[in-house]
């Protein structure tokens, strides 16, 4: 997927149930801290992946309009909007030179021909052949009627893969491939649009400094004082009705998961390993999200 400059907050939640914690006993009854603190210790609990420069992604659009020709145009004037500004893999491109003759082609072969399009672009789309084989792919006829006349099918690419050591996070931090290439009347591809995820240099740790129940990670939670806001009325005369819920307690907490927070703001991605505690008061669900070494709150009410 691609990030946007405007701020962003994304919570991806892991899959998998929660991985031994330092200082928790290991199912032989033994203390694993200090094997789960030396994995801890061994990547970072926190990581900042800084956006790549306006220059950096403008060379991977002359790179992609080099090697397929400059009928291929960027949709935008501005390369973070034609590119993955983490990666710099090239994401929205149309073809603006003439069309040759008119072709026939089927749904298979509308699907071959674009797939040699994308392999051929593989190093500038962040994808390979295989993770394009295990994609889920179709082809949808547009038709032969004016407006969609000069376009005749619209194939996808779409798949969320896992990404290397973080296996157990593929539901909430995978490799998330969403490819759609349009066909025109004479058979070539002429409009890119392609969305495939990534973090350079991936080293978020994926072992907790403590536990879920850790008075540390709880004290962030358990005590917030909670209350449930409705905005009403109309525009010149819009309503506010505010119902406090009283204080958070143990009781509360209806669940409790391992996550990967991540956080993008202008500049940068901010991945952090949390906790994501769901708390259901008065009727109503909240979420907090806290950093499991510092106990920091990252989101939540308060």
């Amino acid at each position: 997927m691609t990030f946007s400059r405007v701020t962003l907050v994304l919570s991806l939640l892991a899959a998998a149930s929660l991985p031994a914690c330092a200082g928790a006993p290991s199912a032989s009854g033994e203390d694993s801290s200090e094997a789960a603190q030396t994995a801890s210790d061994s990547r970072p609990n926190r990581q900042t992946i800084l956006y790549l420069s306006e220059a950096t992604l403008q060379r991977s659009i002359d790179a992609f309009r080099a090697r397929n020709g400059t009928g291929w145009q960027p949709k935008s004037a501005y390369p973070r909007l034609n590119t993955n500004g983490l990666t710099g893999s090239v994401s929205d491109m149309v073809r603006r030179d003439p069309y040759g003759p008119d072709v026939n082609l089927d749904a298979a072969g509308t699907i071959a021909t674009t797939r040699t399009f994308l392999l051929r672009n593989a190093d500038l789309l962040n994808v390979t052949a295989a993770e394009l084989d295990a994609s889920e792919s179709s082809a949808s006829f547009l038709g032969t009627v004016a407006p969609l006349s000069d376009y005749r099918w619209i194939v996808t690419f779409r798949k969320l893969l896992p990404l290397p050591g973080y296996e157990a996070f593929t539901d909430s931090l995978p490799k998330s491939i969403d490819i759609s290439v349009s066909i025109a009347r004479d058979g070539t591809p002429r409009n890119l649009s392609s969305h495939v995820s990534g973090f350079p240099g991936l080293s978020v740790s994926t072992v907790p400094a403590h536990a879920p129940d850790d008075p540390l990670m709880l004290g962030t939670v358990v005590g917030t004082e909670l209350q449930w806001v409705v905005f009403g009325g109309t525009f010149t005369h819009p309503t506010t009705t505010v119902t406090p819920l009283g204080r958070v307690t143990m009781e509360d907490i209806v669940s409790k998961k391992l996550v990967i927070y991540l956080a993008a703001s202008e500049d940068e991605v901010v991945l952090t390993l949390a906790y994501r505690y769901d708390v259901q008061r008065g009727g109503h669900m909240f979420l907090f999200f806290v950093d499991s070494r510092t106990g920091e709150r990252l989101a939540g009410p308060g």
